[in-house]
């Protein structure tokens, strides 16, 4: 998501504290890949290999790299109108250790603080987003350790450069605990469950280095920051008719301060369609949140995005709207092009106009990406 589209629209709990006591805190997130091994190496024995085939070590990953330009070209407010250029870097490692064990980590390196003036390559931290161990069997999975537990998708399939940013509200992510997908069914389509228990990461890991982001601590509150396995989350997802569904719910308690635990649904619909030489893809979700992130306030969330594909072309819209009681309603319309160039790269323009606590914005952007598998 645009660093600069997320001033304005989000809102993340205040980190600022100073890692201290890292060995300590560092051995609580082996502590949770432990428990993850220990949930699924107790409940079954890895599934037997053909007596012919030779298992090997493997160490595969992923990077990609872009870098955007944001700017608000018109604003209510005077102070919004701001620049932001930066860059965004994802590295994922898979270390297959057995045909069913693997360990897994996921950095990111990105602007780690809010844009509040023009900016130009400023700000930027790394972080280690995800540290889990996942035993796949017969049965599904198992997870445990530092990881995103499955509720919703549009904060990640919602097609653009600024499709996603209100449901970015209520993405999971950077959450300690252990979690289980549960296949239902068998062929194409067929539902899966995952569950997940789990609490928001407070260790030494909830920082960054080169930009100091700040540390979460339990004492800084919010829904979920309970340092205890007592929220939970599940998803069922499959597809009927060639029709994608996820259907989400989760349940969030309060953290110190906070007045009300959270609950939460979502329920989501994708569909593909071939129009010419071309795919139309469309996506509807909608969320609704009791008590959101622990205050006495509800909120509702709807996410429709329509994204054509024609050639190495993409070009896409996405309306949200986001309604939390006690506030002005607010309104996201965003329109994307993007170009496939082949070999990794890729090239992508946007427009934004946000309408959120009732000042109006407008805005425009312009990304380049590169992706390499090895």
């Amino acid at each position: 998501m645009s660093q600069l589209l997320g001033t304005f629209l989000t809102k993340d709990p205040t980190m600022s504290n100073p890692m201290t006591d890292y060995q300590t805190e560092i051995s609580r997130v082996l502590l949770g890949l432990g428990a993850g091994l220990a949930l699924s190496t107790a409940a079954m024995a890895e599934p037997a290999a053909p007596a012919n085939v030779d298992f090997t070590p493997s160490v595969t990953g992923s990077v990609s790299v872009e870098v955007e330009s944001d700017h608000v070209i018109d604003a209510d407010d005077s102070t919004a109108k701001i620049s932001d250029t930066y860059a965004t870097v994802d590295a994922a490692l898979t270390a297959q250790i057995s045909r069913s064990l693997s360990l897994n980590a996921a950095m990111t390196f990105e602007p780690v603080l809010d844009a509040t003036d023009d900016r130009f390559f400023e700000d930027h931290g790394a972080y280690i987003g995800e540290l889990y161990a996942r035993y796949d069997a017969d049965w599904g999975a198992a997870v445990g350790g530092k990881f995103a537990p499955a509720f919703g998708i549009a904060w990640d399939a919602a097609p653009g450069l600024y499709g996603s940013s209100f449901a970015e509200d209520y993405e999971l992510s950077e959450q300690i605990g252990l979690g289980v997908e549960l296949p239902l069914g068998e062929g194409e389509g067929a539902p899966t469950l995952t569950l997940a228990s789990f609490f928001a990461d407070t260790t030494a890991l909830s920082n960054s280095i080169f930009q100091d982001r700040g540390r979460l601590k339990k004492s800084d509150g919010g829904a979920g920051n309970t340092e205890s396995l007592e929220n939970v989350a599940a998803t069922l997802s499959g597809e009927i008719a060639q029709t994608g569904y996820a259907l989400g719910v989760r349940r969030l308690a309060a953290g110190e301060g906070d007045p009300e635990d959270e609950y939460g649904v979502s329920f989501a619909l994708t569909r593909g369609i071939t129009i010419g030489d071309g795919e139309l893809t469309a996506l509807g979700e909608i969320a609704w949140f009791k008590n959101q992130g622990g205050a006495d306030a509800d909120a509702l969330y709807g996410t429709a995005g329509l994204a054509y594909g024609f050639g190495d072309f993409t070009a896409s819209a996405v309306y949200s709207l986001r309604d939390v009681d006690g506030a002005d309603l607010d309104h996201l319309a965003t329109a994307s092009l993007e170009y496939d160039a082949g070999h990794g790269f890729g090239l992508g323009m946007g427009y934004f106009l946000t309408e959120t606590g009732g000042d109006t914005t407008h805005g425009v952007g312009v990304l380049a990406s590169y992706g390499y598998e090895f």
